[in-house]
């Protein structure tokens, strides 16, 4: 469970990452 939750919260911050950089 909390690899999965890790995982979720990589997503997101890609996710911010990619928002901020584009």
């Amino acid at each position: 469970a909390r690899d999965e939750l890790e995982k979720n919260k990589d997503s997101m911050n890609e996710l911010e990452w990619i928002g901020k950089n584009l």
